[in-house]
């Protein structure tokens, strides 16, 4: 069972009961069918309310998915602040947004999914650059990485949802996820280094 995000999340405790209904309703069709393919009547029915109520709610279907999109954001954005808060040593710091994200996206899957579909017509390429992903960009500069911040935060939340995703349709187990993330952040916190020795990158599952 997945709590919904709606309910903890204090971005939408503003909204009525009817409303959160609404979104979970668009959030399980957007991320199942995108957000051009979901209309508001099927939002309407799988939320069991009239079409018309959705529109007493949210000016239209846009308003909807910015309203989702920004709430999943800054709730992420919280979660990996908390996971941060009072550590001052970097090491430490990617750390525990590495395994934070991780537990976000086992936590909220159809959320974290949302967050990056491509059809959502409020998103600009310069928008889709996620305030999450600048958190990890200003510890990767603390670690003294020289490459481009945000591309490595990219790189690093990109690799995480392909483990995600590989878990999911059962290629790789939780073991071997963990031994997977034990490896990457031995390779960020040498500052690249080298990612251990040649025993380790065997050992290491593909």
């Amino acid at each position: 069972f997945k709590i919904s995000l709606m309910l903890v999340s204090t971005y939408f405790q503003s909204l009525t009961k009817t409303g959160i209904r609404i979104l979970d309703a668009a959030l399980d069709l957007f991320w199942r069918k995108g957000y051009k393919a979901t209309t508001t009547r099927e939002i309407a029915k799988r939320a069991g309310v009239a079409e018309l109520t959705i529109f007493r709610h949210f000016e239209n279907k846009e308003t909807l998915a910015k309203t989702l999109f920004l709430g999943i954001r800054d709730h992420l954005l919280s979660v990996l602040e908390k996971s941060i808060e009072g550590e001052n040593d970097p090491k430490s710091n990617m750390e525990c947004l590495i395994f934070a994200l991780r537990d976000f996206m086992e936590d909220f899957p159809k959320e974290f999914r949302f967050l990056h579909l491509s059809d959502l017509p409020f998103l600009s390429i310069k928008n889709r650059e996620l305030k999450p992903l600048h958190l990890f960009g200003e510890v990767i500069s603390q670690l003294g990485i020289n490459v481009p911040e945000i591309a490595m935060a990219g790189a690093i939340v990109g690799a995480l949802e392909r483990m995600f995703i590989l878990k999911e349709i059962g290629k790789i187990s939780k073991e071997e996820e963990d031994k997977i993330l034990e490896w990457l952040l031995d390779c960020l916190l040498r500052k690249g280094k080298g990612c251990g020795n040649d025993k380790d990158i065997k050992d290491s599952p593909t």
